[in-house]
């Protein structure tokens, strides 16, 4: 006689209970993810303000619309406003997030430097933030048709795209001897596409430079005594190539200015020199050689190049060469 183990119909909704246990489990644990998230903007934000979360179950995201915030010390200020900002984060990894601004308006200022003031318009934009700890170890932004107006400007500037790198160096994250006063405590990366400043031709920037200081930043005076702006390469370029190549440091001074010093590497050196003491040069042919040239003075007003020795002829340019684009 055979023994036959009866057939057990398992109904599907039985199959199902793990999936929906662990979606529950999963709607819990994302829940306070995102409360979390509110927390963190609360304390940012103006008191009151309504902040819609959603995402789930992959991502985080945060909208606040009517974003108006404003920053004040003694030596920063700093205020942004859009009609609508989005956050968006992974759940698990609460040190990186994208956000996203819709005709976002930012305005900064550094009091102690009385240029030192900038403001900047675009239809949007986007950044990314990573943070390690009280460090941050990337802040990016990319500006889209931007509008900049700047008190170092003699004219607003306007540009295709503009993107702003900032990040903290290990350096920065511990104290550094007196002696090491030359220690990079912050990179900074500027990059414009299709710029024009004023009514002048489209060009495209390159600005990559670091923050030295003697001890940690965390306050402007930390830079201020004894701090360097140091430029690894500041460029300008367009569809005929290089046009200026600047490397140097610049200093602030007890007048409110900084010092700079470096050297220009050109191919327009009228172009550039016009554009230094605030002119619009006539057209201008490449030259055929690089010239470089010292640069001292004070930023932004009294930048002095060395001007073109008379006694001496100008440099030999070529027919076939792309002419100087207006800067102005």
């Amino acid at each position: 006689m055979k023994f036959r183990i009866p057939k057990i119909r398992i109904p599907l909704w039985v199959t199902l209970l793990p999936l929906v246990a662990g979606g529950l489990g999963w709607w819990h644990l994302w829940q306070g993810y995102a409360e979390e998230l509110r927390g963190s903007l609360a304390q940012i934000l103006p008191e009151g303000t309504d902040i819609q979360l959603s995402g789930f179950p992959y991502r985080l995201e945060a909208k606040v619309d009517g974003l108006a915030l404003s920053q004040r010390t003694a030596a920063l200020s700093g205020e942004l406003s859009a009609s609508q900002l989005t956050v968006h984060r992974v759940p698990w990894q609460r040190n990186r997030q994208v956000l996203t601004l819709m005709q976002p308006d930012i305005e900064l200022g550094v009091m102690p430097l009385r240029f030192a003031r900038t403001r900047l318009r675009a239809p949007s934009a986007i950044a990314s933030l990573h943070l390690e700890g009280a460090q941050i170890a990337r802040l990016s932004v990319v500006w889209e048709q931007p509008q900049i107006a700047a008190a170092f400007l003699p004219s607003p500037a306007r540009a295709e795209k503009f993107e702003a790198h900032f990040r903290d160096t290990p350096a920065n994250t511990t104290p550094a001897p007196e002696t090491n006063a030359d220690q990079a405590r912050a990179d900074i990366v500027l990059l414009g596409e299709d710029l024009r400043f004023g009514a002048g031709s489209p060009v495209q920037l390159d600005l990559r430079a670091s923050i030295t200081a003697k001890a940690s930043l965390h306050r402007f005076a930390d830079w201020q005594t004894g701090g360097t702006l140091r430029v690894e390469t500041f460029t300008l370029s367009d569809a005929g190539g290089e046009i200026l190549r600047f490397h140097g440091s610049l200093k602030p001074d007890a007048q409110g200015g900084l010092q700079i010093r470096g050297e220009v590497a050109t191919r327009c050196p009228t172009t550039l020199r016009a554009a230094v003491v605030g002119q619009r040069a006539g057209p201008e042919k490449r030259t055929r050689k690089i010239l470089t040239l010292p640069v001292s003075g004070q930023f932004p007003q009294g930048i002095i190049l060395p001007p073109q020795d008379p006694s001496r002829p100008a440099p030999p340019v070529r027919g076939q060469e792309a002419d100087c684009p207006a800067l102005r």
